[in-house]
């Protein structure tokens, strides 16, 4: 079937094409976040500006790996590029600090994390049915789940976020 702008009212132009790629890439900032939130990105550069090389000493993780997550996370704004491959905090970069005032590490955390995810990948079901998917995502109901031990870090999280 051909569709026509009689079909479907005013046809999407630019704008529209850019808004909604903005919106469907929203799982991939999401998870840069998850990256900068996990591996402390943002306290190891609380008291200045460091190199890629110096987060992943600190951290244990891979030195170009980590440099394209710093890369990335400036894109977002949550880091600043102060030159010389340094990389800086932003007030947004602040709020995914461990234990700071209005800190939002764990609401990241929580967000991106494997219960949520698994959760929302079945919303188009959650739509059909009108009911909580949670014990079909992850074989109990959100509560049951995030009280099981082998859970405690997502608990964690969660109590932190909320």
């Amino acid at each position: 079937m051909i569709t026509t702008a009689q079909d479907i009212g005013e046809l999407p132009g630019p704008a529209d094409a850019a808004a909604l790629m903005d919106q469907l890439l929203g799982h991939v900032r999401i998870q840069i976040l998850h990256g900068v939130a996990a591996l402390h990105v943002a306290d190891h550069l609380a008291t200045g500006a460091r190199t890629a090389q110096e987060v992943a000493e600190r951290e244990g993780t891979q030195p170009r790996a980590t440099y394209r997550l710093m890369r990335a996370a400036a894109s977002l704004g949550v880091l600043s590029y102060e030159g010389n491959r340094r990389f800086g905090l932003t007030g947004r970069g602040h709020l995914l600090r461990t234990g700071v005032p209005g800190s939002l590490r764990s609401f990241v955390l929580m967000l991106s994390g494997h219960w949520q995810r698994q959760c929302m990948g079945l919303l188009p079901d959650a739509v059909r049915q009108g009911t909580s998917q949670a014990r079909a995502a992850l074989g109990a109901d959100s509560f049951d789940y995030l009280a099981q031990p082998e859970h405690a870090e997502e608990a964690g999280q969660f109590g932190e976020a909320i």
